[in-house]
Order: structure tokens, then sequence, then C-alpha cells
């Protein structure tokens, strides 16, 4: 571009000081929204172990009943699940099985029973999980 005694023909905008503050102010809103969502997205998925149960080792691993729970969030409600894992060499396996807590508000108390989940609640009520319900194909 030519030039006019010093000044160049292509004058760029100057935005003012109150629209660059803005732009930052809003990226770091857009990044606590961005780490919130992530954070929520990922208790959702994996709640928090809050007690454990596992089988006797067999065959080189064995199964265990988790309870797990979350509290509140921005966009979903409280979790309280059973996980039934098959744990190996001290890893669980990629392949869980996941069912409804069944007694809110009741303490934790799963048995294994000849291979059997056995989750006993109130008042002598028992949920009874088979290994045809729980085990890998």
């Amino acid at each position: 571009m030519g030039d006019r005694g010093g000044r160049s023909l292509l004058r760029l905008p100057r935005l003012p000081r109150l629209s660059v503050a803005a732009a930052v102010v809003l990226g770091l809103l857009g990044g606590f929204l961005v780490a919130a969502v992530t954070q929520e997205v990922g208790g959702t998925v994996t709640p928090d172990v809050v007690d454990e149960v596992c089988s006797a080792p067999a065959d080189g691993g064995r199964w265990c009943v988790q309870r797990r729970q979350r509290a509140d969030g921005l966009v979903v409600g409280a979790v309280d699940e059973l996980w039934v894992v098959r744990r190996q060499g001290g890893e669980d396996a990629d392949r869980v099985t996941v069912v409804a807590w069944p007694y809110p508000g009741e303490a934790f108390d799963a048995r294994f029973v000849e291979d059997t989940i056995v989750v006993r609640g109130p008042e002598g009520a028992q949920a009874v999980y088979p290994p045809a319900f729980y085990a890998l194909d």
C-alpha cells in the first residue's frame, strides 16, 4: 500500500478498551462454563463409590458390588446406583452392570451367596441378582 507522509492508507479501527475488557470477561466465563459442564457430565457418567463388597477371588478374578452416589448437579438430579464390576488383576473391567439402588435412604448391605448377589433392605426385604443377571458374555 502507498504511504502518505509516513501514514499508512490502510487504517485498522482501534477497539475501545471496554470492548477488549468485555471480550476477556466473556472468554473467562466461557472457560468456566466448559469446565462446569465437563465436571457435570463426568460426575454423571461415573458417580463416586460410597461402599463396596467383593466376592472371594476365583479363577483369577472376582465380582464387586459398589454403591455409587452423586449429589444433585446443575443439570441432573441425584444418582444412587448399584454397580456390579468384574475385577481381574486389581483392574475393573470396562463393562459393568448398573441397577437403581433398591432401598433409598437405607444402609448398604450386599452379600454374595453362592455367586448370587443379595442386597438386604428394611424389614427383611431383599433384592436378589443371580449370576445370569450380572455375568459378562
